[in-house]
C-alpha cells in the first residue's frame, strides 16, 4: 500500500501532478476541493453546507472537509493506496487523517511539498480561472484570502510531517515533466527502502 499527500500553495500544480501519479501507482484520488464542488453541483446536504464558504473564497469548516475525506476513504477499503491532493490543510486535519488511515491499518507514507513562489502561483491560478472557469479562481480578493490562509494555517502543517520525517521538498517551478520526474524518483526511492 502507498499513501501520498501532495502539499503546496494554491496553484502549485498538485492537481496536474496527481493526474499521472494516480494511474501510475493505482491510487484513489482524494481532493477535498473537487469532492466539495461535486457535492455543490449535486446539491447534497454537504454541498449546501459548504457552498457559501467556497463561493466567497472563505475557509470551509474543518468538520465539513474532514467529513468529505472520511466518506471518500471509507468508500474504498479495497484501495491499494490514496493520493491526497491539497489535504490536509490544518494540523487538526493532519491528526485526523492519521487516525482515519490507522483505522484501515494504513499510514501516510510521503508528503510531497511542491514549492512555488507566490507570484508564480498567482499567475497559474489566473490562467486556470480562464481555462476551467473555477469560481474560487476568478477574484483577486478570494485568491488573497486563500494565500493568507495557506501561509497562516496550512504551511505550519509542514512542521508536523517534518517531525515524522515524511516531508520531501520538491521545486515546483520547473516544467511539468521535470517536476514529475523528481516526484517519481522520490517515490521510487521510498518504495525501494521499504520493500
Amino acid at each position: 500500500m502507498l499513501n501520498i499527500a501532495l502539499f503546496g500553495p494554491p496553484g502549485a500544480g498538485k492537481g496536474t501532478q496527481s493526474q499521472w501519479l494516480i494511474p501510475h501507482f493505482e491510487l484513489i484520488h482524494v481532493a477535498p476541493g473537487d469532492i466539495l464542488r461535486e457535492n455543490i453541483r449535486l446539491q447534497t446536504t454537504l454541498g449546501k453546507a459548504v457552498q457559501s464558504h467556497m463561493e466567497r473564497g472563505a475557509l470551509v469548516p474543518n468538520e465539513l472537509v474532514i467529513q468529505a475525506v472520511t466518506d471518500k476513504i471509507a468508500a474504498h477499503p479495497e484501495a491499494k493506496g490514496f493520493l491526497f491532493d491539497g489535504y490536509p490543510r490544518t494540523r487538526m486535519q493532519a491528526e485526523t487523517l492519521d487516525q482515519q488511515l490507522a483505522s484501515q491499518q494504513r499510514i501516510l507514507d510521503l508528503v510531497l511539498f511542491l514549492e512555488v513562489r507566490q507570484q508564480e502561483s498567482y499567475q497559474r491560478i489566473k490562467k486556470r480561472s480562464t481555462e476551467l472557469f473555477r469560481v474560487d479562481d476568478q477574484s483577486d480578493e478570494k485568491i488573497a484570502t486563500r494565500f493568507h490562509y495557506y501561509h497562516n494555517t496550512t504551511l505550519p502543517v509542514t512542521q508536523y510531517y517534518s517531525q515524522q520525517e515524511k516531508l520531501i521538498h520538491i521545486p515546483g517551478e520547473f516544467d511539468i515533466p521535470n517536476v514529475r520526474e523528481r516526484i517519481h524518483q522520490h517515490v521510487q526511492d521510498y518504495l525501494a527502502r521499504n520493500s
